[in-house]
């Protein structure tokens, strides 16, 4: 199972960020997980995100909504709710 976002950015792997024209890539070394951080509000799931590990991502202050309720908060499994 993927780690989840924030637990993720508490692994100690390393992290690369890219940035493209209308989003912000965030490539995680640990089991080839990725996060994108929309700069177009208007991108297609901004209204219906679906839930996943990461969420979806908006805006250049980033706002994340669309959570799955599966992910750990950290290594120790304190649970978060999809709110």
């Amino acid at each position: 199972m993927p780690p989840g976002f924030p637990r993720v950015n508490g692994v100690p792997f390393s992290q690369r960020i890219i940035q493209l024209q209308h989003a912000i890539v965030i490539l995680y070394e640990t089991r080839s997980t990725f996060r994108q951080i929309f700069l177009d509000t208007h991108h297609s799931l901004a209204n219906d995100p679906q839930p996943t590990w990461m969420g979806y991502s908006k805006g250049l202050i980033v706002e994340t909504t669309g959570f799955n309720d599966k992910t750990w908060l950290d290594d120790a499994g304190h649970p978060h709710s999809d709110q």
